[in-house]
């Protein structure tokens, strides 16, 4: 009865040595085309294999990404917990770096992030009353993201804007440089303004789900405020006793 398991052991692990392999070699354009992407994700020029391919673009809704990379871990299949290194873009393109993906079965598990993205890509995305374009990278670094209910279960990270810049109204502005961090708390992203900042903006963002966002803070004008952005001052409101200026979106 032994050896008959023994053999049967290692006949299954050949058949599951030997359906990977058809997998690696199967054309990834193949495969994914029979695969049901979310709405709004699409793939674009597809070449290698689902172990280690390539897609000339991958759009989510409006936003592109070029030269996305994928290679899986061998190893993580053994543990049944496959795991997944993506690279993208290049040093022309408006969205570059890499990521870890995980979880892949369950729910999605992102780890050491490392993308700079154009910073007038990020303002485009934005739903602003006028039109407003911005100069530099935006680099986003994550250590840990979870995706939970309604947008995370874990998230550790930051993102920086060295030598922010916007141009609104024929008006180029120096924001200085902005930093802030990302945590969760009851499944909200939380984005936290470094106060450290030229702007003497103190301010936090709360991420409560894909279409709703929340944000409390004070903008404290001192002396390295720029000087064409204090006469919108008004528009945000009077001042308190100590010169804050209330944000609350």
């Amino acid at each position: 009865m032994k050896q008959i398991k023994k053999y049967l052991a290692i006949f299954t692990g050949f058949i599951l040595l030997y359906l990977v392999f058809l997998v690696n070699l199967a054309p990834a354009d193949k495969l994914l085309s029979r695969i049901e992407l979310p709405t709004g994700v699409s793939l674009h020029d597809i070449s290698g294999s689902v172990f280690s391919g390539k897609a000339k673009t991958l759009t989510i809704n409006q936003l592109s990404l070029e030269n996305v990379n994928w290679s899986v871990s061998y190893f993580s299949l053994i543990t049944l917990k496959p795991e997944v290194t993506v690279t993208m873009g290049s040093n022309l393109a408006s969205i570059s770096g890499r990521l870890e993906l995980s979880n892949l079965t369950s729910e999605l598990a992102i780890s050491n992030a490392d993308i700079k993205i154009d910073a007038n890509e990020v303002i485009g995305q934005l739903n602003l009353p006028i039109d407003v374009t911005a100069a530099g990278q935006i680099h986003l670094t994550m250590a840990e993201f979870a995706i939970g209910k309604p947008i995370c279960e874990v998230a550790q990270g930051a993102i920086n804007w060295p030598n922010a810049r916007v141009n609104a109204l024929e008006e180029n502005v120096e924001l200085g440089s902005l930093t802030a961090l990302l945590s969760c708390e009851k499944g909200s992203l939380n984005i936290t303004i470094d106060p450290n900042n030229d702007l003497g903006l103190e301010l936090t963002a709360y991420v409560l789900s894909k279409s709703r966002i929340k944000a409390n803070g004070y903008l404290t004008p001192g002396d390295k405020f720029p000087e064409n952005l204090k006469p919108v001052l008004g528009f945000i409101g009077n001042k308190d006793r100590q010169g804050r200026y209330k944000i609350s979106l």
